[in-house]
C-alpha cells in the first residue's frame, strides 16, 4: 500500500462544490490569451458556485507553454480574490507528455495559486501504458506533487475502460 504525503504547508482551499467547469481560454489572436475576458469568465462561473478548472480539458493546454498556463492560473486566482471569493479553490490541469513534465507543471501550478491539480496520463504513449505503468505514473505524481491530485481518466485517450482501469486499485 502506498502512503501519500500530507498536504503542503500551504493548506489548499476546501473543495466542497459538486460542480466543476472547464474554463475556456479566449484568444486575442492565435497566440495571445485575452486575460481580462478570461478573468471575468472565471469570476462569473465561480459566482454561480461552480469550481473553475483551468487548463484541464478541451485540449487547449497542449497548445500552451508552461508560462502561459501559469499566467492563466495566476489570472484565475486574481479574478477570484478580486471578486471576494478568496476561499474558492482552483483546479489546474497539469497532465503532460511525461511524468517529469507533469510534476514540473504541477509545481508551477501550485506556485501560481492552484489548490488542486487534475492529472491525465499522456495519450501519446497510451499503447505502451500497461496497467502497472499507468498506476506507477499516478502514484509517483501523487507522492511528489505539493498539492492534492485529482486523477483524470479519459477512456478514448487511455484506450482503457474505466471499469478495468488501474486507478480502481488505488482507491
Amino acid at each position: 500500500m502506498h502512503r501519500f504525503p500530507p498536504f503542503s504547508s500551504r493548506r489548499p482551499r476546501i473543495l466542497v462544490r459538486s460542480k466543476f467547469h472547464h474554463i475556456d481560454i479566449v484568444l486575442f489572436s492565435r497566440s495571445t490569451a485575452d486575460i481580462p475576458t478570461f478573468e471575468a469568465h472565471v469570476a462569473r462561473v465561480a459566482k454561480a458556485n461552480v469550481a473553475p478548472v483551468i487548463c484541464g480539458s478541451m485540449g487547449e493546454a497542449i497548445h500552451l507553454s508552461h508560462a502561459e498556463r501559469v499566467e492563466l492560473i495566476k489570472a484565475g486566482r486574481k479574478a477570484l480574490d478580486n471578486a471576494g471569493l478568496v476561499n474558492f479553490p482552483i483546479i489546474a490541469g497539469t497532465g503532460g507528455g511525461s511524468t517529469r513534465e507533469t510534476l514540473e507543471l504541477s509545481n508551477e501550478a501550485a506556485e501560481a495559486g492552484a489548490d488542486y491539480v487534475i492529472v491525465i496520463a499522456s495519450g501519446y504513449f497510451a499503447a505502451a501504458l500497461t496497467r502497472p505503468a499507468l498506476k506507477a505514473f499516478f502514484v509517483e505524481v501523487a507522492e511528489k506533487c505539493p498539492i492534492p491530485v485529482i486523477l483524470y481518466n479519459c477512456d478514448q485517450h487511455s484506450h482503457r475502460s474505466s471499469n478495468l482501469h488501474p486507478l480502481n486499485t488505488l482507491l
